[in-house]
């Protein structure tokens, strides 16, 4: 063999073993929708995105499966299905555990009347739109909630949380990352271990017990209660405020309409 082309085909073999292959997939699911109430997703590792649709009359879902590493994908490898019983649909995404690495992004389109349960592994999570009742159950990762009609419950392990627009009371239980509350029609309830707050336009009553952070909270139509850990705590416009207890940092309240503004300790 030529020494040139001998050293072309070992560079060409060289690159070809130190560059890791990649595997990827696209699946789609859809099912009929006239008599459903709610919609249970399933899902593993890999970013969420579902949108509530006026006048749609199926779940339509769909898949990006991708794996890093030097095996091919198949059908062994993850649980992608959508199930209807009753009055309800379960959507299944997620990879088995003898691939660790295998990711699934998955998109859902559902009609907007719908209630949304969510159960999450990680990765990323865009919700909006939904006009049913909607609970949250994440592992790690960034979500951004808006504009849902009924009540919104999240509980949430890390990362942070963007919620805007609910139309009924809200409970969030977040273990660390930023929370970013607005525009609530009822009351809000926030248990948080740590990490800042940013709270506003609350129609209702506002409930925190915050570990450690930075608590910012604008415009509250009720009561604003409050046990804080330590970080300051700023308050404007609200009708009363109670700070049970605050370990540490500043204490900042103005245009509070009535009653006593303090009593921590």
């Amino acid at each position: 063999m030529a020494p040139l082309l001998k050293s072309s085909l070992l560079l060409s073999l060289g690159l070809l073993a130190v560059a890791p292959l990649s595997a990827e997939e696209t699946k789609e699911l859809s099912a009929p929708a006239q008599q459903l109430q709610k919609l249970v997703i399933d899902a593993g590792a890999g970013d969420l995105q579902v949108r509530g649709v006026q006048a749609l009359s199926e779940i339509t879902a769909k898949v990006r499966i991708y794996c890093p590493k030097d095996h091919p994908i198949d059908a062994d490898d993850y649980w992608f299905e959508l199930q209807v019983d009753g009055d309800q649909a379960r959507l299944f995404s997620k990879g088995h555990n003898r691939h660790d690495d295998l990711h699934m992004d998955l998109q859902v389109s559902m009609p907007y009347h719908l209630s949304l349960y969510v159960g999450d592994g990680s990765g990323s999570m865009d919700i909006e739109n939904i006009g049913g009742q909607v609970k949250i159950d994440d592992g790690s990762g960034d979500a951004r909630i808006h504009n849902i009609a009924k009540t919104l419950r999240v509980d949430d392990g890390s990362g942070d949380l963007d919620i805007y627009g609910i139309g009924s009371n809200v409970t969030i239980h977040d273990g660390s990352g930023e929370i970013v509350l607005a525009s609530v029609t009822g009351d809000a309830e926030v248990r948080d271990n740590s990490g800042d707050m940013e709270i506003n336009a609350i129609s209702g009553n506002l409930d925190i017990e915050d570990g450690s952070g930075n608590i910012q909270v604008r415009a509250v139509g009720g009561v604003v209660s409050m046990e804080d850990g330590s970080g300051n705590i700023e308050v404007d416009d609200a009708k009363q405020v109670v700070v049970h207890a605050d370990g540490s940092g500043k204490v900042l309240l103005k245009n509070i309409r009535e009653g006593n503004a303090y009593s921590g300790q």
